[in-house]
């Protein structure tokens, strides 16, 4: 159940950010995406429908007459440029080339409508927007609303984005005289960052309805007077990235309607997804949005900004310890991972335990239970001895052998569990830890370097005399000094957490006098 809870609070998130970012992503070379933003822009003057002007970037090329030419030269110099490549972007069945000074209503419907409202949606100068979320899981209830507020300035971005439970606000996003303020982890942090910088990074933590909409299988568009309704029935939850593990429950009942102007803007949408297991009722997650002010925002409230710690690289903090939390929900649904652990202590007792392995594992799960499936291989040595363990569970037994001796007993998830943590839970050290910190960008995706404070430290201490033979109490260690803490961490191109290591030496006293010298190194690779 773990599992599904995390899944649903996942699916809550994302569905409650609408306007961060849009499918107004395209493909590079290795598989990544970039916005595109990135391509060569023009400023142009567009007016709608009402009358309402508004200068806006395009990555698309400008129809003869829906610009408002600001000098005869500039639009003589870009004519000839124009008028080609508009032969080419004129495809309006590729909603990410349809040009967004164009009014979607005219042209298309269904997904290709909404997508395209999104992305002409990102043109606008500002706008707010609020998302209401309501869940169900079994007997527990939740509610909290999103509140943004964007306003572009020409030469930087205000930007105010706070979630509200019960009223309060719990934690926000803001960016203001190009300093980009954050909560991460529960800490205070803010970075510097150019309109440039802080239009990607919304696109990168930005998450949109589109993903949740595109898995709707009928969408049903119905022009009106005042713009369309976009009706959304027969979800395919398998075509939701959100939803990894479609097989352990089943949709009861999912609709939606996206409303949009005439102009070709998101005013609102309502989403509602009910979930079952088996046959019974398990949650339920209801979203809805509205959004005003479009181009009519005049100032943008700031909460106070005072106590933020300055970091030198705010996305790459928030990508890191995303991906650890990330990394924790795995743990509870399952992955293939290697590990390669030496740690050596010591002191009145001794201890070097190397350690070489490889497990493969899933949970396997039922309406009343949760199974853990399980093939483990490792091999080392404890000061100097050779020893081999392998673990297999099927769900039904957990056989083991060490050092050739075969032990089979009833299948016991605590145990399996146990062994598991044994093996996997290291502490990678969220943005709450960290003291110094680099981001270097590499072709796979980000590698992160970085020491902690000694609070996370305490961690290596507990693992270190897990080792000694000899137990140890840990309310008798009178005092630990760390020499150095030092960690890596790889995310992959999708920002998943593919690799870390946790470097360590300390010395940790008794309250008896005894000393005990630490060497601590660990390192798992993480392969699905």
């Amino acid at each position: 159940m773990k599992k599904f809870i995390c899944v649903l609070i996942a699916c809550a998130v994302t569905i409650s950010f609408i306007a961060c970012s849009s499918d107004n992503t395209s493909n590079t070379t290795d598989g990544t995406s970039k916005p595109e933003g990135t391509k060569v822009q023009q400023t142009v003057v567009v007016t709608d429908e009402e009358g309402n002007t508004t200068v806006i970037e395009v990555t698309e090329p400008i129809e003869d007459g829906d610009e408002t030419s600001p000098s005869q030269n500039e639009t003589d110099t870009e004519t000839e440029e124009n008028d080609t490549a508009s032969a080419d972007t004129e495809d309006k069945s590729d909603v990410t080339t349809y040009p967004i000074e164009k009014n979607p209503i005219d042209d298309l419907d269904g997904i290709e409508l909404v997508n395209a409202a999104y992305n002409k949606m990102n043109t606008l100068s500002s706008y707010e927007y609020t998302t209401n979320t309501k869940m169900r899981y079994m007997n527990e209830n939740a509610e909290y609303t999103v509140k943004t507020v964007l306003k572009d300035g020409g030469d930087d971005i205000q930007y105010a984005s706070e979630m509200f439970y019960d009223g309060e606000a719990s934690e926000g996003i803001y960016h203001k005289d190009g300093y980009t303020y954050q909560t991460i982890d529960g800490e205070l942090f803010k970075g510097k960052m150019t309109k440039a910088e802080f239009k990607e990074y919304l696109f990168e933590i930005g998450m949109s309805a589109n993903e949740y909409i595109s898995a709707f299988k009928k969408l049903e568009t119905e022009k009106t007077e005042n713009g369309a309704v976009v009706t959304l029935s027969e979800f395919d939850v398998n075509a939701a990235d959100a939803f990894p593990d479609a097989e352990s429950f089943s949709i009861e009942k999912a609709e939606g309607t996206v409303v949009i102007d005439k102009a070709g803007h998101i005013v609102s949408e309502h989403i509602y997804i009910s979930f079952m297991i088996g046959r019974n009722p398990i949650a339920e997650i209801e979203v809805d949005t509205d959004v005003k002010n479009v181009n009519s925002v005049e100032n943008v409230t700031f909460p106070s900004l005072d106590g933020y710690l300055e970091t030198e690289s705010l996305a790459g903090l928030y990508r890191l310890t995303k991906a650890s939390e990330a990394y924790d929900i795995k743990m509870l649904q399952g992955m293939n991972f290697e590990l390669s652990q030496d740690i050596k202590v010591t002191g009145p007792e001794k201890a070097h335990d190397i350690v070489e392995a490889e497990c493969e594992y899933s949970y396997q799960e039922s309406l009343l239970s949760t199974k853990i499936l399980m093939d483990m291989h490792a091999s080392g040595s404890y000061n100097g001895e050779a020893q081999e363990m392998s673990v297999v569970s099927d769900g039904k037994n957990v056989t083991m052998i060490y050092n050739g001796t075969e032990n089979k007993t009833k299948y016991d998830e605590d145990l399996v569990w146990t062994l598991l943590s044994e093996m996997l839970e290291y502490t990678l050290g969220y943005a709450s830890c960290i003291v110094e910190f680099k981001e270097e960008k590499t072709e796979d995706g980000y590698l992160y370097t970085y020491t902690s404070d000694e609070d996370y430290g305490y961690y290596f201490v507990e693992k270190a005399v897990s080792c000694l033979e000899a137990e140890i109490d840990h309310d008798e260690i009178s005092a630990v000094t760390f020499k150095i803490i030092e960690c890596t961490s790889q995310l992959d191109k999708y920002g998943e957490l593919a690799f870390f290591t946790n470097k360590a030496e300390f010395t940790f006293k008794m309250e008896n006098g005894a000393v005990y010298n630490v060497e601590y190194n660990v390192s798992v690779t993480v392969n699905s």
